[in-house]
């Protein structure tokens, strides 16, 4: 008890004290202030912070995505095919020609000229074809020989005795190309190309020949035009043959 008198009692003192020193602090004049240079410490340096520089982070690259194109179907292009010009064949006035016994008739250029010699009836586009009987192998020409028989062993061998009976004639040696089938007034026949010189001027001259037979009667036709002339004359000539029928 008796500390805590002392500690209450120094405590009251101590309190007391600074009171009084207040009162004489407030009541003394008040001395010339000098103003004494304050030296300020030196700022303290910052320290710089080490500043982390980041790096920027790599903006992911935004990948394009691919466009994707069609890919075209490819259409087919039509091969374009030249369509054959189809040349008409020239509408020719014909005439039939009737043989004098009844044995046969053929169609014929209404403009050509008709003749008979030594027993064969000549067709030609010349008229002097005609007279002579014999075609000169510079003008185009239909040579018809029809004679009662009976018929032949074979085709074959009938048509190869006319092409040497030519070989004996104005052709000389010809060119022949292999028999082939043919046919003749609706009848089978044979028939062979043939190419040689006629005449005296060795006029260069293609033909062909077939031979038929029908009911008693033998034929043999030789068609002939110069070799120059050939393909444009054939045409006509093989439908002259194809005219052909056996009887009136």
């Amino acid at each position: 008890m008796f500390r805590a008198l002392l500690s209450v009692g120094l405590a009251a003192l101590l309190v007391a004290v600074l009171v009084s020193c207040i009162r004489l602090v407030e009541q003394a004049p008040a001395p010339a202030l000098t103003s004494t240079p304050t030296s300020e410490a030196p700022a303290p340096s910052e320290t710089p912070v080490a500043t982390s520089t980041l790096a920027p982070s790599p903006t992911p690259s935004s990948t394009p995505t691919p466009t994707v194109t069609p890919t075209p179907t490819a259409t087919a292009t039509p091969t374009l095919t030249a369509t054959p010009t189809i040349t008409p064949t020239p509408t020719i006035a014909t005439q039939t020609y009737r043989q004098g016994d009844g044995q046969y008739s053929l169609e014929y250029p209404a403009t050509w000229f008709v003749g008979t010699q030594s027993g064969a009836t000549v067709f030609s586009d010349d008229a002097r074809v005609v007279k002579e009987g014999i075609p000169s192998g510079e003008t185009v020409a239909l040579v018809v020989f029809s004679q009662p028989g009976e018929a032949p062993e074979s085709l074959d061998s009938a048509l190869g005795f006319w092409l040497q009976m030519l070989q004996l004639g104005p052709w000389g040696e010809l060119d022949v190309s292999p028999s082939q089938d043919d046919q003749l007034g609706g009848e089978p026949a044979r028939g062979a190309f043939i190419a040689g010189s006629v005449g005296e001027t060795g006029t260069a001259t293609q033909g062909y020949v077939i031979f038929g037979h029908r009911n008693g009667v033998s034929v043999v036709m030789g068609a002939v035009a110069p070799r120059a002339q050939w393909e444009k004359h054939w045409p006509m000539l093989r439908r002259m043959i194809d005219s052909f029928r056996f009887g009136p």
